[in-house]
Parts: C-alpha cells; structure tokens; sequence
C-alpha cells in the first residue's frame, strides 16, 4: 500500500489496541473525520491477551509523552486495510515517528 507524503493533522487519539488507533483527522480546515488508524508495520499482540495490554501501556505511555506536541497521520487517505482504518504512521512536531518509538521500546515487534 502506498503512504502518501501529505501529512493529515490528528486530534483526540484514543487506544483501540497495540497497534490501532481512533483519531479525528483534519482533512482541510473546515473538515475532519472519525478514522481508525492502524499503525503500519508494527505489532504489539492483540487485546485480552497479556502481550496486547502490555503492548496498550507502552503506547500509552509514548502518547502521553508527546501530548504536548502537534501530531499528523501520514498514509494514503483512499486506501484502507480488510478491517476499514487507514494505515500509516504518526509523527509528532519534533520529527520523532510513533511507530519507531514503539519498535525501539522493545515490546512491539514487526
């Protein structure tokens, strides 16, 4: 799937699971929309299962750090996965990606 380079401003994450994300993405000014995100190219174990709540904690913990700054969605917003979210990555206002730091956490696996 091809990620797009245009960056989607995000807003009010919330945890789905390890490696799924509920944002509302700012698709021009006047718009945004309630996506599912999926998280491209990481694991973290599914919910209900210990890998997964652990793999929940990391995340939000790594978004809890970077609270205070801007955050966009990078990925093809006309593509989505079989399960309907979009997938892609986050990077925050300091150039830092979410899915990086979730793979250096030593948790989340490819």
């Amino acid at each position: 799937m091809k990620i797009l380079t245009h960056p989607y401003r995000i807003f009010d994450i919330r945890i789905i699971d390890s490696d799924t994300l509920e944002a509302w993405v700012e698709i021009d000014r006047e718009t945004r929309h309630l996506w599912r995100l999926r998280l491209k190219g990481v694991e973290g174990g599914e919910l209900g299962e210990p890998e997964g709540m652990k793999g929940v904690q990391v995340l939000s913990t790594i978004l809890m750090e970077y609270d205070h700054n801007t955050k966009w969605f990078f990925g093809n917003p006309n593509a989505k996965d079989k399960y309907g979210r979009h997938v892609g990555d986050i990077e925050f206002g300091n150039g830092t990606k979410l899915c990086a730091l979730l793979l250096l956490s030593g948790h989340h696996w490819r």
